[in-house]
């Protein structure tokens, strides 16, 4: 009798045990799910990113440029942006983010791996046609992009 005890007490205590693990499990995930504290440590980190347009004319760099060695823009015959081409100067095991920061209708695809260590960002199924339709006429649409390195590359 005196070991149905003791193999119910051990029971009990591993599902208490258990129990306690699963929710400060579930905590841990819900926090790590939650935009704002993703928001939070994105600001502490601060990784480097770099600020361009269309034009290849860089307007902020936060030290990317420091690990890229060029960025080209590429466009179709319709002078329609088509691809990025990032040239890193070593190695990047992740690839930096791209992302329009004028036009919400631009959206890159992964980005592909090309020859030496170039990363090649095509846009996805994109017309153009968003492209400075809200300007007043005779104005030229800003299109700027922004490419935020994800890690830095090793040294």
């Amino acid at each position: 009798m005196k070991s149905f005890g003791i193999v119910g007490g051990i029971i009990s205590v591993i599902t208490v045990m258990l129990l306690i693990y699963s929710s400060i499990d579930r905590k841990i995930e819900d926090k790590l799910n939650d935009p704002r504290f993703i928001r939070k440590v994105a600001e502490e980190v601060r990784l480097p990113f770099v600020i361009f347009d269309d034009k290849d004319v860089i307007s902020v760099d936060t030290g990317a440029m420091k690990y890229i060695d060029k960025i080209e823009i590429n466009k179709n015959k319709d002078q329609i942006l088509s691809e990025v081409v990032v040239s890193p100067k070593s190695f990047m095991a992740l690839p930096p983010i791209l992302e329009s920061l004028d036009d919400k209708e631009i959206e890159f695809e992964e980005p592909q791996r090309g020859t030496k260590f170039n990363l090649i960002y095509n846009t996805v199924k994109y017309d153009g046609v968003g492209w400075g339709t809200s300007l007043a006429p005779g104005s030229k649409p800003q299109r700027r992009f922004r490419l935020q390195l994800v890690a830095l590359p090793e040294q």
